[in-house]
């Protein structure tokens, strides 16, 4: 389980994978990475600042946060990625 408080704006690092899509990271104060927080997945079209959301069933109140503290907007949008249905969230950050 991913235990993580979210403390400030500045642990979230955003990347690109390979096939374009954006990529979104949560870092520690020192900048090791604790989480990848997004899925590549390179047949779907997302927007510029869109990632799909990794499944965190583990551990369900990170998501919540992420959107609590304004960091993600969750769209209406969702994507079957093996057996997990992955929301599809705008990065506000």
């Amino acid at each position: 389980m991913l235990e993580t408080q979210i403390y400030s704006k500045d642990i979230f690092r955003r990347e690109r994978y390979e096939n374009g899509q954006l990529a979104l990271f949560l870092d520690d104060q020192d900048g090791n990475e604790l989480a990848e927080l997004s899925i590549a997945f390179k047949s779907l079209l997302l927007g510029r600042d869109e990632i799909i959301l990794r499944d965190f069933s583990d551990d369900l109140e990170l998501a919540e946060n992420l959107e609590h503290s304004g960091i993600i907007s969750k769209t209406d949008r969702f994507v079957l990625i093996g057996s997990y249905v992955c929301p599809i969230c705008e990065v506000l950050i």
